[in-house]
């Protein structure tokens, strides 16, 4: 599984450092066993590099297995070998493939390991595809290979080596999808063989290009997909039969983009040529170059190569326009091209327009986003055009975004103006656009922008705004939709519009105010939101530079609660890529869960901080927790029973004005077990009551068969954010499944505190033991199995499984269970969220 990070960027810091040295004890020293797989032997004089340092190989020198003696303690070790010219910098090996080799040109094998404990198993990160030749009497002086679905076989590539299972192996920007082998002294066609390095993966096809001794092209074949596996040699066999027809060359240019950006051939460059990819034959490093060799055809449909292959030789090919773009990044980089050449020539051209937004104000603007302001108006993903059509007739696919969302990585001034030019297909946009400017402290700037429209290759000028503390006024948190809980990550002033998850407007209500918040040091009063008002359908509040959680609830004219929101504070959560999302995606991709690194409601991912709320499974809000169990049974079989709450307000200040605003647990009845009961009452926990055969806190004879029965009428629903979600704006309740691949990534469970995932790249997300409130009838809602070494992890799914129980997600040492585990409605557990679907 790999993790793509996308919250500014960052990188979370694993639990165990590989480089960690105790400044207040005597350094020990271990003795290391290492061994080389796939029956590689150590030589004399191996030295390698663990946790930053270098050693020599004490013993084992001729065997697979070596002892390595003084080596540094540590609570994990980190190692790398034979790398050659690569550098080690904290974690992270880098190393250069080379694009452009000759044959029999002796490389390194880099090899790696990474464990907790003393035994060292190097695995390597490259294998080997050799290419035997054999048909009619020929000589080969050059190969040149070419991947078919643009995979990087050369350039800059880096691994992490705090890793668990098998470590990754990534190439930086501008990697190359080529590898050329030269031959001086040539080999023959009939029995000559050709080894490759290739770095470990399943490949999707390569094309083989094979050179004469004039440096005519001999012939070009297709290898269809194949696995190159750690250290081994997997071989093809190419038949070569002098192609019918002499090589094609297309002699390919690019008009000068909008901003008047141009692009320069490098030799990584690459085209699709009637469905097929083509690399750059000569002309490195000018606008004008030859690609090829390509088959002979009467037309020739050429793309750019970020965007996807069509099928053969159609004028119909697949582009995308890319959802997320780089602030000053050059158009020419961002926009694809095309063109059709009938001879020999191509002059390719942008499919797409720009679209600029000026601002202006003293902020460091972290994210720019341009949004359609119609849904079904789409500006970014993948799509289709028509190459035999003037402006291409780009259309994107249903599954393409009604926005562009551009990194600003950390931070761009704005004081003295700047533009945000989007990259959006052309046309009418009679619905017009909205901007939205975040800042880095998380203020927000939006303005809508009337009807334009955008021309192909051409800067559309959208107007130019200003943003000061007088014209900004509250930061809208419901702007980017409609949530039960909203994310504050500054000190600020923020509002929201008092809808529904479905944008249904909340009648009735004529005040608000905070319920609950998390108690700031040993203060007793509420240091977390205050300025609480309800106006014109929104509510608006302040928000303090701490950290925590609150409830703000609406009232009507009596006094009841009508709807609650969580205000959520806390810094921007860390999202990883799960890549295990079953959901087609066009482009022929599979997208992933994007997964928060902690729970809902937690304002770190470590210690105390880790711990969140806990949710009955259908229900919008929040209950707190506690740092210790509230009902267990000891070692010593005594039951301790100290109530649900019992220590609520240790850790919580409650607005003691309104009845509402105290944490109670009650038996389901009648009268308390209906939605409508609980939404009016967020602080109540139900619980299973006399009358229940299942622990729910829904009576059955108040509910519909369908919250029952059918999914997508359920409280919480598998396929679409219900009204009921509890997460904030842009995530949902997970499904089921989502964390099946946390299975194979090295659970560990220090004592008595949680699991800890470590994730391909080295990077780990943490568990809290937080246990779950049972609504068991003797339990009444008390937390238990928090912190305990039989502790639980136990977070709710968006997926029920039968009548009144739904799945979770359950780790109890040593099990990890993802989908066959399920909980009563009733009991309280965590919620991780994940990026909407």
């Amino acid at each position: 599984m790999k993790v793509r990070f996308l919250t500014l960027g960052l990188v979370m810091m694993s639990l165990f450092s590989c480089t960690e040295k105790s400044v207040d004890q005597p350094e020990e020293k271990v003795s290391i066993s290492a061994s080389l797989e796939n029956g590689r032997l150590w030589k004399p004089s191996d030295e390698v590099l663990i946790n930053g340092a270098t050693y020599a190989i004490s013993q084992g020198e001729g065997t697979s297995l070596a002892t390595i003696d003084k080596v540094s303690m540590a609570s994990k070790y980190c190692a790398a070998y034979d790398y050659g010219n690569g550098s080690v910098e904290g974690n992270v090996l880098t190393f250069n493939l080379p694009s452009n080799y000759t044959i029999g040109h002796s490389f390194s094998q880099p090899m790696v390991a990474s464990n907790k404990n003393t035994m060292l198993s190097f695995k390597y990160l490259l294998g080997t595809l050799r290419i035997a030749f054999s048909g009619e009497d020929a000589v080969i002086k050059k190969v040149v290979l070419n991947s078919l679905m643009g995979e990087k076989l050369a350039g800059e590539a880096s691994v992490n080596l705090d890793f668990s299972g098998t470590p990754a192996l990534n190439f930086a920007d501008g990697a190359s999808t080529s590898l050329t082998i030269e031959i001086p002294n040539g080999i023959s066609t009939v029995d000559g063989l050709v080894d490759v390095l290739f770095p470990v993966g399943s490949y999707n096809g390569v094309l083989l290009t094979a050179y004469a001794q004039d440096g005519n092209i001999m012939s070009s074949k297709s290898i269809s997909s194949f696995e190159i596996k750690r250290g081994e040699v997997n071989q093809i066999t190419i038949e070569y039969v002098p192609d019918a027809e002499p090589a094609v060359f297309l002699s390919a240019s690019v008009e000068q983009a909008a901003d008047g950006s141009k692009i320069t051939w490098s030799q990584n460059s690459q085209l699709y040529v009637n469905g097929l990819p083509t690399a750059l034959y000569e002309g490195s490093g000018s606008d004008v170059a030859k690609f090829g060799p390509i088959t002979a055809a009467q037309n020739y449909y050429v793309s750019s190569s970020n965007a996807s292959s069509g099928a053969g030789m159609s004028a119909v090919v697949r582009v995308e326009i890319p959802s997320g773009q780089l602030y000053e990044k050059p158009l020419s980089q961002i926009n694809p091209y095309a063109g059709v050449a009938e001879g020999n020539s191509v002059d390719l051209r942008y499919i797409a327009g720009v679209v600029s937004v000026g601002l202006k104000g003293a902020h460091q603007i972290k994210e720019a986003e341009l949004l359609s302001k119609s849904s079904l108006v789409r500006l970014s993903g993948n799509g289709v055009i028509n190459m035999e059509v003037e402006d291409f007739a780009l259309s994107l696919n249903a599954d393409a975004k009604n926005n562009v969302i551009m990194n600003c990585g950390s931070g761009v001034d704005a004081e003295g103006g700047i533009s945000f030019d989007f990259v959006v297909p052309s046309g009418e946009y009679t619905d017009g656009f909205s901007f939205i400017a975040t800042d880095i402290k998380g203020q927000v700037f939006s303005v809508d922008i009337p009807s334009i429209k955008v021309e192909r290759n051409a800067i559309t000028d959208a107007g130019s705004f200003e943003w000061s503390s007088e014209s900004s006024g509250d930061s809208d948190l419901s702007l980017k939709g409609y949530a039960n809980c909203y994310m504050v990550h500054a000190a600020g002033n923020y509002s929201f519009a008092t809808s529904k998850v479905d944008n249904t407007k909340i009648s009735g209500i004529v005040s608000a105010d905070w319920l609950w918040a998390t108690k700031v040091g040993n203060g007793s009063s509420n240091e977390l939101i205050s300025n609480i008002k309800y106006e014109n359908g929104r509510v608006s509040f302040s928000a303090s530079s701490s950290e925590g959680n609150a409830l703000i609830a609406a009232f009507d004219v009596d006094g009841n609660i009508v709807w609650s929101w969580h205000i959520w504070l806390t810094d921007a959560p860390q999202l990883f890529d799960y890549e295990n999302n079953p959901i087609y995606q066009s482009g022929g991709r599979t997208d992933g869960f994007y997964v928060m690194d902690r729970n809902l409601g937690a304002i770190g991912v470590s210690g105390d901080d880790a711990f969140g709320l806990f949710y009955q499974w259908g229900r919008k809000d929040p209950f707190i927790g506690d740092t210790e169990n509230e009902y267990y049974n000891r070692e010593d079989q005594e039951i301790i029973d100290r109530g649900a709450f019992a220590r609520s307000d240790d850790f919580v200040i409650r607005n003691t004005k309104y009845s509402q605003a105290k944490w109670e647990s009650v038996p389901c009845t009648k009268e308390v077990g209906s939605v409508e009961y609980a939404t009016a009452h967020p602080m109540l926990f139900i619980y299973a009551g006399e009358n229940s055969n299942v622990a729910n806190w829904v009576e059955k004879e108040n509910v519909s068969s369908d919250i029952w029965w059918d999914e997508d009428k359920s409280l919480w629903t598998p396929n679409e954010k219900s009204i009921y979600d509890p997460c904030p704006v842009g995530y949902q309740v997970p499904k089921n499944r989502t964390f099946e691949t946390l299975k194979n990534c090295g659970p560990e469970w220090p004592d008595n505190q949680g699991v800890t995932f470590t994730l391909s790249e080295g990077v780990t997300t943490w568990f809290p033991y937080q246990g779950y409130r049972s609504a068991h009838p003797d339990e009444k809602g008390a937390l238990t199995y928090t912190r305990m070494s039989n502790g639980q992890v136990e977070l709710w799914t968006s997926h029920y499984a039968v009548a009144q129980f739904a799945y979770s997600f359950l780790v109890s040492k040593p099990a990890v269970l993802n989908y066959d585990n399920s909980d009563p409605w009733a009991n309280g557990l965590n919620v991780r969220c994940v990026k909407a679907y």
